[in-house]
């Protein structure tokens, strides 16, 4: 994969005001199409900025005794439904926040006055109505509710993530666990249980990413200290289990993030005319036949300084999984098929140290990257013009995990797998990555710990006069950092003239 030559610069448009006095993790827009976004802060707190202003909304605070690590927003499947986010300390806890409406705000809670009963996978409500720390607490802040408390991990809780549907929540920590929430309270009741606890990574788990479901439920990816990335899966009677170990780092794998649809309908092998929906679905209520639709890929970033894209080599199945299917006695029911997945492709190598956060963009299907290096770096992946040159192969052939049943293929009924086989490795070897904008030292000399892509919202205009139809202002990049700052940026070109905020 060559690089391109740079086509676009990457243009600081604003600070969040103010910043964080204390290093600031992670920061992540609400999923729900609301203009906020909530960054996780080493002074206990976390901070919801306006991205229409780019201001500060309300502070959460009072929840946990040591760092907040990370921050998830709920999503929404009701229009009215209250805005929740889930908290991971380095206390070892968990939090859930609720908005209540202003009538009804409890308000923040001290620190000091909190009182959480501390037990195995115990689920606590702290006291309510404690006023702040110098008592002074805007609005905004006056309706946030600090819930519940979820304990179980013995160590520092890495990152917390709420899966596509809001079904699950799945936390990891340094204790190198995985544990796996369900919200079971009724409307208004704030009631979880634990549904798994998964201890299979050899060292600290840094990261979890849910996919949506194929089909055969949502699944989780996970990232660890112990150089591999594991997918879990429940089996459709309350079981999660492994189903694949992604093999091919050299470090730790700090992060992780699933292809979005964006980027699967313009270099998946399936046409769309074939399946246009984002889930599988059945012809009818009495159709059993099985359609699927194309399994994104996953992107991960290491301390190795490397970004590898991975892709299924074994075919969607054929009908709908046995376990999913409730008349058949658990007893009887097959569990969740293993995956076999390959490195497909390495970006090209900017980063000279440990690449910390990967993000692709649901709006361009480009990608961000962020590190130790304070370097913001984006990417894009394109067909490559001619099929005539010959170029080395980036394919990383890695494979990740394997069964005995897979590694028994019998000549003669796997013609038709070859040929997919065959399909897939060409479409892989038909698109290049390359480079098209990269920025030194974006926080000074301090390290990013944390790039995602978000809309903007900061005005009207959805397009521009200037640069013939260019519409990257639609969404920006936000970068957080050990210096508390949390920036956006934007890409631009020479020709689009674009005022930029200071």
């Amino acid at each position: 994969m060559a690089e391109s030559p740079p086509n676009m610069r990457i243009a600081h448009l604003t600070d969040f005001k103010p910043p964080s006095p204390a290093r600031a993790w992670v920061s992540v827009p609400n999923p729900n199409g609301l203009p906020l976004i909530a960054t996780a802060t080493s002074d206990k707190t976390v901070r919801v900025y306006s991205l229409s202003n780019f201001t500060l909304h309300s502070t959460l605070r009072g929840g946990h005794s040591r760092s907040v690590r990370s921050v998830a927003w709920k999503p929404s499947t009701k229009k009215d439904e209250a805005l929740s986010l889930a908290t991971g300390s380095f206390d070892a806890a968990m939090g859930i926040w609720r908005r209540t409406e202003p009538a009804g705000g409890s308000g923040g809670l001290d620190d000091d006055e909190l009182e959480v009963e501390v037990t195995s996978g115990a689920i606590s409500k702290p006291k309510a109505n404690i006023d702040d720390d110098d008592g002074d607490k805007s609005d905004a802040e006056e309706e946030w509710e600090f819930a519940i408390v979820l304990e179980g991990h013995d160590s520092e809780v890495k990152t917390v993530a709420y899966s596509p549907s809001g079904q699950w929540l799945a936390s990891c920590s340094r204790d190198k666990s995985i544990w796996i929430w369900e919200e079971i309270g009724e409307d208004g009741d704030d009631e979880f249980e634990t549904v798994a606890v998964l201890q299979e990574h050899s060292a600290d788990v840094k990261y979890v990413c849910w996919r949506r479901d194929d089909g055969n439920g949502e699944l989780l990816a996970s990232a660890s200290y112990d150089n591999t990335i594991r997918f879990w899966r429940e089996d459709g009677d309350g079981e999660w289990g492994c189903v694949a170990v992604l093999r091919g780092h050299d470090g730790t794998v700090w992060g992780l993030d699933w292809e979005p649809e964006v980027s699967i309908s313009k270099f998946s092998k399936t046409p769309p005319s074939a399946d246009k929906s984002a889930t599988a679905t059945t012809s009818s209520d009495t159709d059993d036949t099985y359609h699927p639709a194309p399994i994104p890929r996953l992107i991960s970033c290491s301390a190795d300084a490397t970004i590898k894209i991975w892709s299924p080599t074994s075919p969607t199945a054929p009908s709908r999984p046995t376990y999913l299917h409730p008349g058949i006695p658990s007893t009887m029911r097959a569990g969740p098929s293993s995956e076999e997945w390959v490195c497909t492709a390495t970006l090209p190598v900017v980063h000279d140290l440990p690449i910390y956060s990967v993000n692709w963009s649901p709006r361009s299907g480009r990608v961000i990257s962020t590190g130790s290096d304070s370097k913001i770096v984006v990417y894009e992946e394109r067909w490559k013009e001619t099929e005539t040159e010959t170029a080395p192969s980036t394919t990383d052939t890695t494979t990740v995990i394997i069964t005995p049943s897979q590694q028994q293929k019998e000549e003669g009924t796997v013609a038709s797998e070859k040929e997919k086989e065959k399909e897939k490795e060409s479409n892989a070897s038909k698109t290049e990555w390359v480079i098209i904008a990269t920025l030194e030292g974006g926080h000074g000399p301090y390290e990013i710990n944390h790039a995602t892509w978000s809309p903007r919202y900061d005005h009207k205009t959805k397009g521009t006069e200037t640069g013939e139809g260019r519409k990257e202002e639609e969404e920006m990049i936000i970068t957080t950092g050990d210096d508390g700052a949390i920036k956006a940026w934007i890409l631009v070109d020479g020709e689009l003239k674009e005022e930029v905020k200071g």
